[in-house]
C-alpha cells in the first residue's frame, strides 16, 4: 500500500509540475525542483492526513529490545498519533523504545525506528512514531526512553486530544532527557582523585658546590629499585636520581640490594636537607633518614661530603627507624 501511495504521489507530482510549466518556459532543472516540492507536499499530507498508519508500519520495526512495556488498545476507545524527536543529553537517539504513560498507565509504545528519515528537514535521523490511547481528551501523558536497561524519564509532558495526529515526519515534537548521575560511568581513579604531581626537576646550575649520597629506600619492607628519590631544601630540589644500580659477584650477597647514587647541590654548610620518594605510579612517600647506622638523623649538607657506599649504604625509609 505504502509503495503504491509513493508512486502515485510521485506521478502526480511530476505531471502537476509538466503541467504548471507548460504555459511558460522551463528547463528541465526547474521542473525537477518543482516536482521535488510537489512531492513533499503531497507526502507531507499522506503523513498528517491520509495513511499514518501505513507509514507507522513503515518506518517502525517490531523489535523486543527488553523494555517491559506493553499497551492494551482495546481497553480505550480513542486514540491519538504522535510523532517525537527523543534528545538524551544533547543527543538524538534512535536505539531505544519509547513510552507514553497517563499514572502508572502505558498509552502508547514505539519501538526503536527501523529506517532513518530519507527526506526532508530531518533527513538522516530516527523519529518514533506512536499510536495513543485513552477514554477522554484532557489526560496528562508522560514519557518515558528504555535504553539499554536503563529507564530515562523525558519531558515535556502532553496533554491527550482525541484524534490528534501531533507532528509529523518533517516536524517532530521533540521529548528531552538526562541520564541520572547513577547511571553514569564511575570517574576514572584519576579523575577522583588529586590531579597528578607535577614532574621532578632540578637546576643543578644554580649551585656551586656538591655531596654525594649513596643511598637505599625501603618502602614497606622492601628495598626499591625503581623510582625517583629526591634530596629537597625546603621545597626546592637539590638532589635528584632515578636510577639504582644493584652490585653482583664478587660482592658478597649482603650488598647485592638496589642503591641509588645522589648527587645533592648546595652552596651553604649546615643545611637540613629532606627527602622524599617518587614511586613508578607517582606516590610521593616523605622518607626518615636512618643513616648508615640505623638511628634516625637529620641530614646536614657539607661540601664534597660522602656519605655511605656500598657495603654500607645510607638508609631512608618509609617509617620511623
Amino acid at each position: 500500500m505504502l509503495s503504491i501511495l509513493l508512486v502515485q504521489m510521485l506521478v502526480c507530482s511530476a505531471f502537476a509540475s509538466e503541467e504548471a510549466c507548460s504555459n511558460e518556459a522551463c528547463d528541465d532543472e526547474t521542473v525537477l525542483l518543482q516536482a521535488k516540492v510537489d512531492t513533499a507536499k503531497a507526502f507531507n499530507d499522506a503523513v498528517v492526513v491520509e495513511d499514518e498508519p501505513q507509514l507507522f508500519a513503515f518506518m517502525q520495526q517490531v523489535v523486543n529490545d527488553g523494555a517491559p512495556w506493553v499497551v492494551n488498545p482495546s481497553a480505550y476507545s480513542n486514540t491519538a498519533t504522535m510523532t517525537f524527536k527523543v534528545t538524551i543529553d544533547g543527543t538524538q537517539m534512535g536505539e531505544g523504545t519509547l513510552a507514553a504513560f497517563v499514572g502508572s498507565q502505558v498509552r502508547g509504545v514505539a519501538p526503536p525506528p527501523s529506517l532513518p528519515i530519507p527526506f526532508g528537514p530531518n533527513k538522516g535521523t530516527k523519529l518514533y512514531l506512536m499510536t495513543t490511547y485513552a477514554d477522554s481528551g484532557g489526560e496528562s501523558m508522560t514519557f518515558k526512553y528504555w535504553l539499554n536497561g536503563k529507564i530515562i524519564d523525558l519531558s515535556p509532558a502532553i496533554t491527550f486530544v482525541v484524534n490528534q495526529n501531533l507532528g509529523n515526519l518533517f516536524w517532530a515534537k521533540e521529548l528531552t532527557g538526562s541520564l541520572p548521575t547513577s547511571l553514569l560511568p564511575p570517574p576514572s581513579p584519576l579523575s577522583a582523585t588529586s590531579p597528578p604531581s607535577p614532574p621532578w626537576t632540578i637546576d643543578k646550575h644554580l649551585y656551586p658546590d656538591s655531596a654525594t649520597l649513596t643511598a637505599r629506600v625501603i618502602v614497606g619492607g622492601t628495598t626499591q629499585s625503581q623510582g625517583e628519590l629526591a634530596a629537597f631544601k625546603g621545597t626546592e630540589i637539590v638532589g635528584l636520581e632515578d636510577e639504582t644500580l644493584t652490585p653482583t659477584a664478587p660482592f658478597p650477597p649482603g650488598v647485592r640490594k638496589p642503591a641509588f647514587f645522589l648527587m645533592i647541590y648546595g652552596n651553604t654548610d649546615g643545611v637540613a636537607i629532606n627527602f622524599k620518594f617518587k614511586s613508578e605510579t607517582g606516590t610521593i612517600t616523605t622518607l626518615h633518614a636512618c643513616g648508615t647506622s640505623g638511628t634516625e638523623e637529620t641530614y646536614t649538607w657539607a661540601t664534597g661530603h660522602k656519605d655511605g657506599n656500598i657495603f654500607n649504604p645510607y638508609v631512608f625509609k618509609d617509617v620511623a627507624c
